[in-house]
């Protein structure tokens, strides 16, 4: 039986899929540390610990608008003032470092690459393993020239770099990851058969709707990056024609002020009858909400890991989503999903309109689907593979810059 592994852990604390990673190789046994500031260290992940560590999102910040000089001044103040805290970070590291040697874990492994990363990045000594969610490696040109310079260093020297597409990796290699280190997971991978072995789900009876009635649904968070509005738009364009149908957004995480917005939207839109707008559910109830919607529309301007689309997939409902190069591998148009070029609300209403209408179109999407979640988000094949390459990497020699 192999022994179980110490792994001291660099991640977010405020997404589901950090929470699913962690309790999945909590329950197998392994040891999660995980870091929670120089002040307070690392903190064993426990069944008893875990609620509290988890942290609630920050509020979303609506898109401000800055005058022309302001773009000027801001890119070379936010140069100084990164330069200005590099003493800082040193010894954020020192401290860290200390904080490791007490804790000797057999792996570190930082999912985000930002701060966190190339902390991690500095500590010497054990196999470093990064994983890359989209929208942090998306906008490393947005980044600080020196911060830049340290998170492909980060790259350069993990021992490995982990993301859930090709194309993710890809672009980790482009801004310093070596490709015979860089590996396919689709971490943290969702459980299937949650999603496949479902009852009858309640949601009509909950919202008032007769059984014959058709859910399309929202559930990706009410932020302005997830184009809630564009959906409502494209969803106004076939209302009056599927009088049958209803759209569903779940208030996931929502930023106060969009969220006024789009009520503004169905309000002017004259749709208050037909689109419900209702409280995050427990994730345990996602899964009957799947079974009980004829889509799931998810038209980000960006986005990472695809875990909702795993869980539609797994619960045999059609997906509609932006097209993404992220998405490559797992959505291919007209087979495993359909995919929604550009912001304009008449083509996805037309793609709305096609699952809507034409039932051999649904059944391959369905089947499709199926074939790619059992092979890309199994979460119990994923974290296998994940802690096949642990245990790989602890026996490799180290390798630094």
């Amino acid at each position: 039986m192999n022994k179980p592994l110490r792994i001291a852990c660099f991640s977010p604390l405020d997404c589901v899929h950090t929470w699913r990673w962690l309790d999945h190789l909590h329950s197998r046994g392994h040891e999660m540390y995980v870091f929670t500031g120089t002040a307070t260290g690392f903190t064993r992940w426990t069944d008893t610990t875990r609620i509290g560590l988890r942290r609630t999102p920050a509020a979303a910040q609506p898109p401000r608008k800055y005058p022309s000089w302001l773009r000027v001044v801001r890119p070379l103040y936010r140069e100084i003032r990164h330069l200005s805290s590099v003493p800082a970070r040193r010894q954020d590291c020192r401290v860290v470092q200390r904080l490791i040697t007490h804790l000797r874990p057999d792996i570190i492994h930082a999912q985000w690459l930002r701060l966190d990363a190339i902390l991690a990045s500095w500590l010497h000594g054990w196999p470093l393993v990064l994983t890359a969610w989209g929208s942090d490696i998306r906008q490393f040109d947005q980044l600080p020239r020196l911060y830049r310079h340290y998170l492909r260093r980060a790259l350069r020297t993990a021992a490995a770099v982990t993301a859930g597409s090709q194309e993710l990796l890809q672009v980790c290699q482009t801004y310093g990851a070596t490709p015979d280190r860089c590996y396919l997971l689709g971490v943290p991978g969702i459980s299937i058969a949650q999603f496949r072995d479902v009852a009858r789900s309640p949601l009509h009876e909950q919202l008032g709707l007769s059984p014959s009635q058709r859910i399309l649904l929202s559930c990706r968070a009410v932020r302005y990056f997830y184009r809630i509005e564009l959906i409502i738009r494209a969803f106004a364009i076939i209302a009056s024609q599927y009088l049958d149908c209803v759209l569903v957004i779940i208030r996931f995480n929502e930023d106060p002020e969009y969220y006024a917005r789009i009520r503004a939207v169905i309000a002017e839109l004259k749709l208050n009858d037909v689109v419900r707008l209702i409280p995050t559910l427990p994730y345990e109830q996602m899964a009957a909400v799947y079974h009980s919607s004829a889509a799931v529309i998810s038209v980000p301007e960006r986005d990472g890991l695809p875990q909702s689309v795993y869980e539609a997939f797994a619960a045999n409902c059609p997906v509609i989503a932006s097209d993404l190069t992220t998405y490559d591998g797992v959505i291919t148009h007209e087979i495993s999903g359909l995919r929604v070029p550009g912001n304009d609300p008449r083509l996805l209403a037309a793609a709305i309109e096609r699952v809507l209408t034409d039932t051999q179109l649904c059944v391959t999407l369905r089947a499709n689907g199926q074939k790619i979640v059992r092979a890309r988000g199994d979460i119990v094949n994923e974290m296998r593979k994940l802690e096949t390459l642990y245990r790989s990497l602890k026996e490799q020699p180290l390798y630094h810059d």
